[in-house]
């Protein structure tokens, strides 16, 4: 569902894509970097998904310029191996979203922060704000990384000498301004986004996903606890580079801390969206690797030989296969409906062109996105009497009708309680409706798929 309205969005001509966010609620960075991918290299499973894997090995270099220039040669070579080997890096490398962008850039911008403000070189200024702005500009978790910078730059501050904190000052108001002042004509948009997207289908994260984060971040509990304990040994055998570890271990926990409070109000936490975590926890732990000498070294193989047997999720989706199943049986103008409004795109993606989509919300305009502003409270206003009948009064006989589902499952969110009962609803009523013939089920030979099932019906013809 990402992947295909992360491509409908791209889609658009460039200019159009910041308004079309509004709908969407993410920034622009990536869509206009998947857009200009796209005209050069098409819009195939395997021309999108390569970005990813390109910024994902970019990761691998930048990394070793992050650890170099914020504790030297011997942090660069281990930080780099730790991002090479890393399965949460693989993990969104396969998929078509932003993610290894965000582990990209939030690489450059800790190294340039470590950089000007703990090594003083202030030729890293600049390069520290516009990697920051960029970041805001890939996604809004960012802005929970930069508050752990800030709040990083407050201990660095506070632990100068008296005399150098005005020019240190000044030096972090550089920084940090001119990443707020590149963000700012974001900011309108964002501020729409925040009182009308957001996640309808996200829970409210328990305890245990917030404890759960640093495995989930380090590729289980185990390599977690085998690199903790390596770093642990140098950061306690022979300090870093003075100043170092405190602010980045502040970079580190503050976005999942904060993430994990924000949501117990408003839901948004996602384990993927850990990845602006993953420069300063990486650089931290490869720090800390390299001052412990062979124990360092020895964790360092451990970890990769664990990381190694880790499994590297793929997410999947049924649409693909139901396509399969749906496009010999469909004709120019026949309907496509998607209870599910964010699964839109990627059917759209899949189907041929020229077919007629609705959802739960009603007929849809632009298949290349999902329109997400205040889904829950749109969902509440819309009805199959007033929304799908009407549809189906205007399909010819002989025309087909596609209906997708989700299939059932627990999730409690009040969306996904609404999208299961209208799902529900349109299934009754068409197959109660005796102008229609279900013809089949999809995807073919599967009772009940997961996360999509279909039925195909046929109208009757006079």
């Amino acid at each position: 569902m990402d992947e295909g309205i992360a491509v409908g969005i791209a889609s658009h001509p460039l200019a159009e894509i910041p308004a079309v966010l509004r709908l969407d609620g993410s920034p622009p960075l990536y869509y206009g970097l998947l857009h200009g991918w796209m005209a050069l290299f098409g819009r195939s499973e395997i021309a999108v998904h390569a970005l990813s894997v390109v910024l994902a090995a970019l990761c691998v270099p930048a990394a070793w310029w992050a650890g170099r220039v914020a504790a030297g040669r011997r942090t660069g070579v281990i930080l780099a191996a730790l991002v090479a080997c890393s399965p949460f890096v693989s993990t969104y490398a396969r998929d078509a979203r932003m993610y290894t962008l965000v582990v990209l850039l939030g690489l450059v911008a800790t190294g340039a922060f470590a950089s000007a403000y703990v090594r003083r070189r202030r030729a890293h200024r600049a390069a520290f704000g516009v990697a920051l702005a960029l970041s805001l500009y890939a996604h809004n978790w960012a802005l929970l990384l930069a508050a752990g910078l800030i709040a990083g730059f407050a201990l660095v501050l506070r632990a100068a000498p008296a005399r150098e904190r005005p020019a240190l000052l000044r030096d972090g108001l550089t920084g940090f301004g001119l990443a707020g002042a590149l963000y700012l004509p974001w900011l309108p948009s964002l501020l729409s986004q925040v009182r009308h997207t957001g996640a309808p289908w996200a829970t409210r994260p328990g305890v245990a996903e917030l404890a759960g984060a640093p495995g989930v971040l380090l590729g289980g509990t185990v390599a977690a606890l085998v690199l903790a304990a390596g770093a642990g040994i140098g950061l306690v055998r022979r300090r870093p580079p003075r100043g170092l570890a405190g602010p980045l271990a502040v970079a580190a926990a503050t976005p999942p801390a904060l993430g994990w409070l924000l949501s117990q109000a408003n839901p948004a936490w996602t384990v993927r969206y850990l990845a602006v975590v993953v420069a300063p926890a990486f650089l931290l732990a490869a720090t800390g690797l390299a001052r412990a000498g062979r124990a360092g070294l020895a964790a360092l193989a451990a970890v990769v030989l664990l990381w190694s047997t880790t499994a590297v999720a793929t997410s999947t989706s049924d649409a693909s296969a139901i396509a399969r199943g749906a496009r010999p049986l469909m004709h120019p103008g026949d309907l496509v409906v998607s209870t599910a409004p964010g699964q839109v795109p990627v059917l759209a993606y899949y189907l041929p062109r020229n077919l007629r989509f609705a959802s739960a919300f009603g007929a849809v305009a632009d298949t290349r996105v999902a329109d997400w502003r205040d889904a829950v409270a749109h969902l509440r206003r819309t009805s199959v009497r007033r929304q799908l009948l009407p549809l189906l009064d205007r399909v010819p006989p002989g025309s087909v009708v596609l209906l997708v589902t989700p299939a059932p499952h627990t999730d409690p969110t009040p969306w996904a309680r609404g999208v299961r009962s209208r799902a529900a609803a349109e299934e009754a009523a068409l197959l109660a409706d005796r102008r229609f013939a279900p013809v089949a089920a999809l995807p073919a030979g599967v009772a009940r798929a997961e996360p999509l099932q279909a039925l195909v019906f046929r109208r009757r013809s006079r």
